[in-house]
């Protein structure tokens, strides 16, 4: 069996996914790690921003947190899937193209670079050589060598 190439644009969105994950991680685990302390900074100097208390402000970052770290690990998984040609991946990939491009759309004007980013992923993720990355070896046809 011939081993399959992975085309370059998959190879950019799952590097560049991965590093998306990394760093939703990492703000994820800060953010976690100083919520208390992000709650009383807002509170003293911002009070304008809300008017919860500490405790509750820092509950909803404590929240915000736990949901960044959760797309981060999400999107290592993705960049995983992409990088091994996984339907799945492409799958999820599509989905959360199309999210971020009705988001965009909902955001205009300011939402115009997302929708376009989005749209062309979704162009990107449906062209057939594409599409052949992520089927199945016994899905592919037979090449006739005569």
């Amino acid at each position: 069996m011939i081993p399959r190439q992975r085309p370059l644009g998959i190879t950019v969105l799952a590097i560049v996914t991965g590093l998306g994950g990394v760093l939703s991680l990492l703000l994820g685990g800060l953010a976690l790690s100083m919520a208390d302390q992000l709650a009383q900074l807002i509170v003293e100097y911002a009070p304008e921003l809300t008017s919860a208390p500490p405790d509750l402000l820092a509950g909803v970052i404590d929240a915000f947190a736990v949901v960044l770290a959760l797309v981060g690990v999400v999107s290592l998984l993705n960049s995983f899937g992409l990088w091994k040609g996984k339907r799945w991946a492409w799958a999820l990939s599509m989905v959360l193209a199309i999210l971020g491009a009705l988001s965009g759309l909902f955001a205009l004007p300011s939402g115009a670079l997302g929708l376009i980013v989005n749209a062309l992923i979704i162009y990107y993720l449906t062209r057939a050589h594409v599409r052949d990355y992520f089927r199945r070896p016994e899905e592919m046809e037979p090449t006739s060598t005569a």
